[in-house]
């Protein structure tokens, strides 16, 4: 409650995204699969740490999309249940004191992110207690683990990269999003459970296992 207030979110119910706009992110998903949330639960909020305009586009533009929307008449939109933090950077963005703040003060960090080559955002997250819903992809399986909620993808795509990405199934990450929201016990479980499971993400750990790769002879 001490974080919400920092943020200026008291009492609300907070969701958390804290990583870039850009297409392997996904955030046109994000907000389609969050509006049916925020018409049924006034009280929630999303809390979005991110530039507004980045590689993919501006967050106004999908803000816009978004019933309740309003119009700054700046080129901007704002909504009442989005909050834009404006405090990121990609070459410096907050302190780590910072990012624990937005942190501890979210209810659920959702991301239905195409894929990730680990997923620091999601580790971070559940650092800090905080249940993650995301999609099964990739290493998210792996670095979610019983610290959240994974949502399955309906199809897939090829990236830029010739790298398959994955969608997720957008009314099941609604549903799953709602489940929690209704649920703090489940929620308190999940966080507890993902923060354990985030104190296996070591640098020492990493060190070792590639000093094996590099330094073990091949047969």
């Amino acid at each position: 409650e001490g974080a919400k207030e920092v943020i200026g979110q008291p009492g609300r119910t907070v969701i958390l995204r804290t990583d870039r706009h850009i297409l392997r992110k996904n955030y046109g998903a994000f907000f389609r699969a969050m509006v049916p949330v925020l018409e049924a639960k006034p009280e929630v909020v999303l809390v979005i740490h991110c530039s507004i305009i980045d590689e993919y586009g501006s967050l106004a533009e999908l803000i816009s999309t978004m019933p309740g929307s309003i119009d700054t008449g700046d080129g901007g939109w704002k909504h009442p249940q989005v909050h834009l933090t404006l405090a990121h950077d990609t070459f410096r963005g907050v302190s780590d004191e910072g990012l624990r703040v937005l942190y501890n003060a979210a209810d659920l960090y959702v991301s239905p992110t195409m894929a990730e080559g680990f997923g620091l955002c999601l580790a971070e997250s559940m650092a800090c207690g905080t249940p993650v819903v995301a999609t099964d992809y990739s290493a998210i399986r792996e670095v979610v683990g019983p610290g959240g909620v994974l949502i399955p993808p309906t199809s897939y795509m090829t990236s830029q990269y010739a790298l398959r990405w994955a969608l997720v199934d957008e009314p099941a990450m609604t549903k799953a999003v709602t489940r929690l929201l209704d649920k703090p016990a489940e929620r308190k479980a999940l966080g507890a459970a993902g923060r354990l499971h985030a104190r296996k993400f070591q640098w020492s750990t990493a060190v070792d296992v590639f000093d094996r790769l590099i330094t073990t002879p091949t047969a």
